[in-house]
């Protein structure tokens, strides 16, 4: 279902706007497709010797070392493609030989018709080549989408071998490289370039895999598969989705951009929810409340002058503000207790009578999946936006598992909890119909409070009226990208909360 978030009938359309996302497939949808071209088409050799022509035309941009090149081919189609890549580099006039890296085992017929169509020269010695290695272009076709993650002793050797030549290039996915998710093998081929045929792969773009992946060029060879097929995964980053930041007309007044209503802050915990109302307000949210213990009143204000502070040890004294808001965001420095508990208690009732947004993070995550929250019903508008330790938490499962498989793990949440998913991290994943993978972070981000400002800046893009899932995106990647200028312009380490807010402030007026 299409969830919502606009909150005032007098918004801009941010809907309207269209968003590019670039398509991303796995393996088996890839195959199926491949399978019922074959059958309309009837023409599966040439179709393989187009991607081969298309694929050594991009070779000949890149810059290699030498005209030499080994092709390393298994027993499959990607083989094929392989052999027919060398057979057009080499009438291009490049030196090409070929190592059969599983000889034992079983050609594909396409594979075979490619060998015979060849006169390229058989190496069956990797040893022959090892003194001019520096020199040499590694083309590998050894398994592609067919490929497995765990390569076995043999494998591992020649990888490790192979990864010291000066140019490496892998066909669909470079070997020891799983298609389908982040799972890479330690000796995966360490790829400088990537060429892909119809349409982009999962396990190109995901986590450890961009270890083994440098760059990747898509040749679609004019197939358009996404005219016949809808992919379920997409990946974006900030330049994609920047146009739909909020924006403000010449007569604008604080109103027209939402009434944000934070509760957070418990005891011990009281910098959280001022970061996140520090974010919301930066990004652009026109009212905001905090909901937090009373001894943190004054330090808010000090910070935030600005800011709306309501605070008490009586937990329900905080009726009135949770009905003011037009979005609650609950979570950040939360933890088991009265306090907590009785106003993530109310604000779920609050949110489900209103038909309101309800933002959960942090703390909140902890407590939905203790009693009496994991008999209560969660708003239709929720979104909950956990870091792997809290993901584990939410569906009884160890962070390895998370981290193992973290687009299985967010279509695992956006079912449990029937909300959107916001699996933070590493290429931050979200998940609602379809699964939107986050272009956009570094480790810089890896700080204290990162997470409180993005629980803000969530807050703030949902206030604004734009709909549920591309706040998320917005919010994500706008906090990303801030993390890439700081990692680009300074390095990994040493960010801080103020200076996110001042990039924050920068890329938001971009």
């Amino acid at each position: 279902m299409t969830r919502s978030g606009s909150v005032h009938s007098d918004r801009i359309d941010w809907d309207s706007q269209s968003t590019r996302l670039k398509e991303v497939f796995s393996a088996k949808e890839i195959k199926d497709y491949e399978k019922s071209l074959f059958k309309k088409i009837d023409d599966d050799l040439n179709l393989m010797k187009k991607a081969a022509l298309a694929a050594a035309n991009q070779i000949q941009e890149y810059r290699l070392p030498s005209k030499k090149i080994l092709i390393l081919f298994g027993p499959g189609n990607n083989g094929g493609d392989g052999v027919f890549i060398g057979s057009f580099l080499q009438k291009k006039g490049y030196q090409v030989e070929l190592l059969d890296v599983l000889p034992k085992k079983k050609k594909t017929r396409l594979l075979e018709k490619a060998l015979q169509d060849s006169d390229l020269q058989n190496s069956y010695s990797i040893k022959e080549i090892e003194i001019e290695l520096h020199k040499i272009t590694i083309i590998d076709a050894v398994f592609g989408i067919g490929g497995r993650h765990i390569l076995n002793d043999e494998l591992k050797k020649l990888m490790r071998f192979v990864n010291d030549a000066a140019v490496k290039i892998a066909i669909d996915i470079p070997t020891g490289v799983c298609s389908d998710s982040e799972k890479k093998d330690n000796d995966a081929f360490a790829a400088d370039y990537t060429i892909t045929f119809i349409g982009y792969k999962i396990g190109q773009i995901l986590g450890k895999s961009k270890e083994a992946i440098d760059s990747v060029e898509l040749k679609d060879l004019g197939l358009r598969i996404s005219n016949t097929m809808e992919s379920k995964v997409n990946s974006f980053n900030f330049s994609d989705v920047k146009k739909n930041l909020p924006k403000r007309l010449i007569d604008s007044h604080k109103s027209n951009f939402g009434k944000l209503t934070v509760i957070a802050g418990d005891d011990g915990y009281g910098g959280a929810g001022i970061l996140s109302c520090k974010g919301a307000l930066i990004a652009g949210a026109g009212l905001v409340r905090l909901v937090t213990r009373k001894k943190y009143i004054s330090a808010a204000l000090a910070h935030i002058p600005e800011l709306m502070v309501s605070g008490s040890s009586n937990a329900q004294d905080f009726k009135e503000e949770l009905d003011y808001a037009d979005v609650i965001a609950c979570g950040p420095g939360l933890k088991p207790g009265y306090w907590s508990e009785q106003l993530m208690y109310q604000a779920i009732q609050i949110c489900n009578e209103k038909n309101i947004p309800l933002i959960l993070d942090a703390g909140a995550l902890r407590l939905i999946i203790e009693e009496p929250f994991v008999k209560m019903k969660l708003p239709k508008k929720t979104i909950i936006t956990p870091h792997p330790g809290e993901a584990a938490a939410l569906l009884s499962c160890s962070v390895s598992e998370v981290q193992s498989n973290r687009i299985d793990t967010a279509t695992k949440l956006r079912t449990k909890y029937d909300c959107i998913a916001v699996l933070k991290g590493y290429q931050t994943i979200i998940a609602d119909e379809s699964i939107h993978i986050c272009e956009n972070g570094t480790s810089a981000l890896a700080i204290p409070g990162s997470g409180d400002i993005l629980t803000g800046l969530v807050g703030a893009m949902v206030a604004n009226g734009l709909e549920l899932d591309l706040a998320c995106k917005v919010a994500v990647s706008l906090h990303g990208k801030c993390g890439d200028d700081y990692s680009s312009e300074i390095g990994d380490v040493g960010l801080s909360s103020d200076m996110l807010i001042e990039l924050l402030r920068k890329n938001i007026n971009c």
